[in-house]
């Protein structure tokens, strides 16, 4: 595989014009859009979508929460968090809290530009997702207290449409089903699965696995 073809063409498209919440709204579910009342005081984080080279194939590696961590406890995440005062980016941010939470350096890391903001009424977080490259497979040495297990999940797995299905959540007391990327038996939802939403757009605009 061309790797280095692949991420000259993925950052080409993230400079251009993003495809947006048409494609993050592909991921979520009708609830969603009842629960926005807390967007003007909210908090702002960043996370990052971190692609590298493993076993002839890209791979992005996402982290489960543990069970105690929040409203999000126990959820498959990217890597990232809030946005601090010291920090004077959100590519800063991310790349801060990836290294604390999975190990990798900073300086390893090329940035490769930004997809769309994400509103996240459950924890009133502005998100800035973060798309970046290592060109070496990471070793990653995950924080006992913000990671559970690290999952590394190739990205033309995330590519294939049979690999999309369904998580079950409730609501009032009411079940419903709300979209999700099902990979290797990992269930990815919510704001996470948004994001990826409009990151499979992008990658599908470079072409480049059309033509593998």
């Amino acid at each position: 595989m061309q790797i280095d073809t692949f991420i000259n063409k993925l950052k080409e498209e993230l400079a251009k014009d993003l495809p947006g919440e048409e494609f993050q709204n592909r991921m979520t579910s009708p609830y969603r859009f009842d629960d926005n009342a807390g967007y003007g005081r909210h908090k702002k984080g960043s996370v990052l979508l971190l692609l590298y080279p493993s076993e002839n194939e890209i791979k992005i590696v996402f982290i489960r929460k543990p069970f105690h961590n929040g409203v999000h406890g126990g959820q498959i995440s990217l890597p990232g968090g809030r946005i601090e005062e010291s920090d004077n980016s959100s590519f800063h941010a991310a790349l801060r809290e990836t290294e604390e939470e999975i190990g990798v350096r900073p300086d390893d890391i090329t940035i490769l530009g930004s997809l769309s903001s994400l509103y996240v009424p459950a924890s009133k977080f502005l998100v800035f997702p973060v798309a970046g490259y290592i060109d070496f497979k990471p070793e990653f040495q995950p924080s006992p207290d913000e990671v559970q297990q690290i999952i590394e999940v190739p990205l033309q797995k995330l590519l294939d449409p049979e690999n999309i299905g369904t998580k079950v959540l409730i609501k009032d007391c009411k079940p419903f089903k709300a979209p999700a990327f099902n990979v290797d038996d990992h269930l990815i939802w919510g704001a996470t699965a948004m994001i990826l939403g409009e990151f499979v757009e992008v990658v599908n605009r470079t072409g480049f696995f059309s033509l593998l």
